[in-house]
């Protein structure tokens, strides 16, 4: 198996294990990931980051749809940017502590070490 359809399989069975853990489809694997899977770009699920790695994503989106928010609204740069430093710092905090929470609640194996089926090929 090449690099490409070990990680592949890897995310098949990653999101099943999420699904059996209870995490809703939407959740186990996002509609913005499985069309970039269809078109070929894959991602470990969501909840397979580190804690780090999830904040700082969701501070990302939280930060940019807010900044988004306030150009539409027609607020001056220095209040954008002032809102933007604000929600990256109680952003950060809020998330870290949810997403601490639920991965110690789903206790979730390593990305590493989430066990793939091993195909036989006949030689």
């Amino acid at each position: 198996m090449t690099n490409k359809e070990v990680y592949e399989a890897r995310t098949v069975v990653a999101i099943k294990l999420l699904e059996e853990k209870g995490v809703p489809p939407y959740q186990a694997y996002s509609p913005l990931r499985r069309l970039l899977r269809k078109m070929g770009v894959t991602f470990r699920p969501f909840y397979f980051l580190s804690k780090q790695q999830m904040t700082w994503l969701m501070c990302l989106y939280f930060v940019v749809l807010s900044a988004i928010a306030n150009i539409l609204n027609g607020r001056p740069p220095e209040r954008i940017f002032t809102t933007a430093v604000l929600l990256t710092v109680i952003g950060y905090f809020m998330f870290r502590s949810y997403f601490g929470w639920r991965l110690k609640q789903l206790n979730l194996p390593a990305w590493e070490d989430v066990q793939i089926p091993i195909e036989k090929t006949h030689v």
